[in-house]
């Protein structure tokens, strides 16, 4: 059985949490408390906003899992994960790959020629 290794952390000082008041149905105890929660992941530049609950701690939960899931968030946790695992960014690879030596240029009727491309 493999063990699970911690790669880094992620924690609440990575985020900026801003309650603020609410708008819209949902009585007075909405628009009158800082119920609503607004979430931003400074190094994913991610940020998620939650308004549907009364309660904050709700809207806290949901603002979390709403961020979790964004594209952004996650394309940043991938690349983070792959920085510290050692592997190569996307921008190495490519470096890599424009290398004179693994390139071929090929003009016109050539290209017909190379059976690679066939």
């Amino acid at each position: 059985m493999k063990t699970k290794k911690l790669l880094f952390s992620i924690t609440k000082k990575d985020f900026d949490i801003q309650p603020f008041k609410s708008s819209g149905p949902g009585g007075q105890n909405k628009n009158k408390t800082m119920s609503a929660i607004r979430i931003y992941h400074r190094p994913s530049e991610t940020h998620s906003i939650a308004t549907r609950s009364r309660q904050q701690k709700d809207n806290l939960k949901e603002a979390f899992i709403t961020l979790i899931n964004k594209d952004k968030f996650k394309s940043w946790l991938k690349i983070k994960v792959a920085k510290v695992q050692g592997n190569k960014t996307v921008d190495e690879i490519v470096e890599e790959l424009m290398k004179p030596e693994n390139l071929i240029i090929l003009y016109g009727k050539d290209i017909d020629k190379y059976d690679k491309y066939k």
